[in-house]
């Protein structure tokens, strides 16, 4: 096994060496080229080590949607914009984590591409995308009227391109200067890039962010100098998970006639996902190694539903009632078979080990997961 390699995979070089290189004062020009030099346009070749798109929605009737929305870079790159928030309300502004499969460097930016799915209309105003934590192409829209950008429909009504052409003809892209990486990876940049990388992994799947149980949906805490300890509040969608398994074919019907007379109470399990991601610089790499993942789904009694005096219903009630409890025992199966823990751990550690960039070099760091989750690199 070569040192750039481990148990998941090819291992991008180290943003670790990068930023004791800027330390020591040496070989920063060969690690990452262009950097802080003025120049018309960040160089194809700059490496990305991280890139966001903030939305900003319209203030204006039916504006928001629920329905999923979605962000690329390229034809084979693609993020679910799915936090634990409730994303995309009106005159909302908010910065998402882009997952970065695809993208290694700007030459692999050929586009900005924002669309969604369903008839729920979205209004958008404005679209950022910045590229290692720096603004390189801003676009408003008027929130009516021609030109406006409002997906709704289906076909190319859902989705609006921007082309890379267009990106680099604009004023914010010829004048981006390539900023130098940060010294600390903040506990927030961590926590928003597992988030980034959670929804995406459960977007239109039978689990969805849940009942939020601390202070974030995604939490980072110190488990020892090296290793950061990970919660996700996530729940099990019960109609989701109706629809999506054979044995409970004939349920949604059922329950769509039986509520005309009184609410199907459903229950939503939380799902408690929790892991570890130990931090090393070795060889001038950046190893982000995840492990001890598991996933606790909550269990609930069993369901019984209202008798209802209404002749013929007690049959769809006595049905119901069955495949709920059925699904019910095996709910704990359904999700670990979509979040699978060996999943969950060659997932995320793919995902984090693409906080990469530039050259490696010989110079070893000290890494060390602060009190307050943020990870600090030091000679």
């Amino acid at each position: 096994m070569s040192p750039k390699e481990s148990r998941f995979g090819r291992l991008h070089p180290a943003r670790c060496a990068l930023r004791i290189a800027s330390l020591a004062g040496v070989i920063a020009g060969a690690c990452f080229p262009g950097v802080r030099e003025a120049q018309a346009a960040p160089p194809e070749t700059m490496p990305i080590f991280r890139a966001q798109l903030t939305v900003r929605t319209c203030d204006v009737t039916n504006a928001q949607t629920n329905d999923p929305v979605f962000a690329s870079l390229n034809g084979s790159n693609s993020t679910a914009l799915d936090y634990g928030r409730n994303d995309f309300e009106r005159n909302d502004t908010f910065t998402y984590d882009l997952v970065r499969n695809g993208v290694a460097t700007v030459s692999d930016v050929t586009r900005l591409r924002i669309s969604k799915t369903g008839s729920n209309g979205l209004s958008i105003c404005r679209l950022d995308l910045r590229l290692n934590g720096a603004l390189i192409f801003t676009q408003t829209f008027p929130a009516t009227g021609a030109g406006r950008l409002f997906l709704d429909g289906s076909g190319a009504s859902r989705a609006r391109t921007i082309t890379g052409a267009t990106l680099r003809a604009s004023q914010t892209w010829a004048t981006y200067t390539p900023p130098f990486p940060p010294f600390v990876l903040a506990r927030a940049e961590m926590e928003s890039r597992i988030e980034a990388l959670a929804g995406t992994r459960i977007s239109g799947q039978i689990v969805r962010w849940g009942q939020r149980k601390g202070p974030r949906f995604v939490e980072a805490t110190r488990d020892d100098a090296n290793t950061l300890h990970l919660d996700l509040d996530l729940e099990e969608d019960t109609r989701n998970a109706i629809a999506s398994r054979p044995f409970l074919s004939g349920v949604s019907s059922a329950i769509g006639f039986i509520e005309r007379f009184t609410p199907v109470p459903l229950p939503n399990p939380a799902v408690d996902v929790d892991f570890d991601v130990t931090i090393t610089c070795d060889d001038g790499m950046l190893d982000f190694a995840v492990g001890g993942a598991s996933v606790d789904v909550d269990t609930f009694p069993r369901i019984d539903l209202p008798s209802l005096p209404v002749p013929g219903l007690r049959e769809a009630v006595d049905f119901v009632e069955t495949k709920l409890n059925q699904l019910v025992d095996v709910a704990e199966d359904l999700v670990e078979a979509l979040l699978g823990v060996p999943a969950i751990e060659a997932g995320l550690a793919a995902g984090l080990n693409r906080i990469s960039f530039g050259t490696a070099t010989p110079i070893r760091p000290n890494v060390t997961v602060q009190n307050n989750g943020d990870v600090t690199f030091s000679l």
